[in-house]
């Protein structure tokens, strides 16, 4: 039997929202990117572990900041990347 694990960080949920509705980093050094995410922390929006840049996953590298949310209003669902499950609050 397996044992479904949760993540142990939702009470790190603020939920400012986005600091903003693109990668800035991305926009700043003119890379396209896929899909924007933001942290659930402090709102930084980066962009998602597919595109060029990584800043969504280097913003947790580097703050630790475990929970992401997608940046647009057709996703629903939040990513914790300590636990690395999908997160359900």
């Amino acid at each position: 039997m397996t044992q479904e694990v949760q993540c142990t960080h939702v009470d790190t949920i603020t939920d400012t929202g986005p600091a903003s509705q693109v990668c800035e980093p991305c926009v700043a050094a003119g890379d396209s990117y896929p899909d924007a995410r933001y942290c659930s922390v402090c709102g930084y929006v980066g962009c998602c572990d597919g595109a060029k840049g990584h800043h969504m996953i280097s913003h947790f590298r580097e703050t630790g900041h475990p929970i992401i949310k997608p940046v647009g209003q057709d996703e629903d669902w939040m990513w914790c990347y300590v636990d690395e499950v999908y997160v359900t609050a």
